[in-house]
């Protein structure tokens, strides 16, 4: 009877088993074993070199490093490959750990928490990666520019996309090329439209500075724009504060029917300390409204940061 053989991820399991109990010998001398065959994996190089590392065998682990190649990067998942890209660079391996590095980025550099992972190790080239090349920006740019003139609004569903699926390299494409359309528009609708664009790709990356700089400019043409006013309130940068309350209030008396704006207005309200104006926006909602769930959630919100600051004194 023909004894069936292991898969790899059979194989690392048991041998990781035999680690937890005890039997790191044994696991140690069957992932060498495994070394001679061809079709070794990677994983079970990063155990072995693991092991070789951690009992200061640096010289071994650097040889059984010294032949990665990008090619192997297919073989693992992200977290074996960032496990085995610290197992290189600790042996010095630094050529090796950049091309593993540029693999990793080029499977999973849309991943955010990767990129991050890659920079903050300081592994041999990652401060380039992410970087957007100048002819990728132009070639974009122009693309933007005809889609400005016959649909704008095509351009915003890029964003969207990007809001519920984040990729930052192309997160940070889009924005580049938006910014060197951006000036030339003069179509008040598609100036809008791009400066709510870079609003929300600004706060995709973080940087609110640039979220307030594009929300304000949004909101200059369209004073009534909810989703920019919104956006604003959500900086929680002193310098917008006030600006982000105006336009609030603004948008929410054009359209006293959009509940998140209502809402936004008065959490902008409470976090600026306009307590008894936030809780009399409460009341006045529910009275028109009872039962709404999201007055209800403020209201319960209010509650539970009264109790708690008053424990607290």
């Amino acid at each position: 009877m023909k004894v069936r053989k292991k898969t790899h991820e059979e194989r690392l399991s048991r041998i990781g088993e035999d680690c937890r109990s005890g039997g790191a010998a044994r696991a140690e001398l069957e992932l060498f074993s495994w070394l001679r065959d061809v079709d070794c994996p990677i994983e079970a190089r990063v155990l072995l070199g693991a092991m070789w590392a951690k009992r200061g065998e640096i010289k071994a682990a650097r040889g059984l490093f010294r032949h990665v190649h990008e090619k192997g990067a297919a073989q693992c998942d992200s977290t074996s490959l960032q496990l085995l890209i610290s197992l290189l660079m600790s042996c010095d391996l630094m050529a090796a750990a950049r091309k593993l590095g540029q693999a990793i980025y080029d499977t999973w550099g849309d991943r955010a928490e990767v990129l991050q992972w890659l920079k903050l190790m300081e592994v041999p080239g990652a401060e380039t990666l992410g970087m957007v090349h100048e002819h990728e920006a132009e070639q974009l740019a122009n693309e933007l520019r005809v889609q400005f003139a016959n649909d704008a609004g095509m351009v915003w569903s890029l964003v969207y996309a990007l809001k519920h699926e984040m990729k930052v390299k192309s997160a940070l494409l889009l924005r580049k090329g938006l910014l060197r359309v951006v000036d030339g528009i003069v179509n008040d609708q598609a100036k809008v439209i791009a400066c709510w664009s870079l609003a929300e790709l600004a706060m995709l990356m973080g940087d609110h500075e640039d979220v307030r700089k594009w929300a304000e400019a949004g909101l200059s043409i369209d004073p009534y724009h909810a989703a920019m006013a919104i956006l604003l309130s959500q900086t929680g940068e002193p310098i917008a504060t006030n600006i982000a309350r105006e336009k609030l209030e603004v948008v929410a008396e054009a359209h006293p029917a959009y509940p998140d704006v209502r809402s936004a207005l008065i959490r902008r309200q409470f976090a600026d300390g306009y307590i008894h104006d936030a809780n009399r926006a409460i009341d006045e909602w529910l009275k028109n409204d009872p039962g709404n769930r999201l007055a209800e959630k403020l209201r319960d919100n209010a509650s539970a940061t009264e109790t708690h600051e008053g424990v607290a004194a």
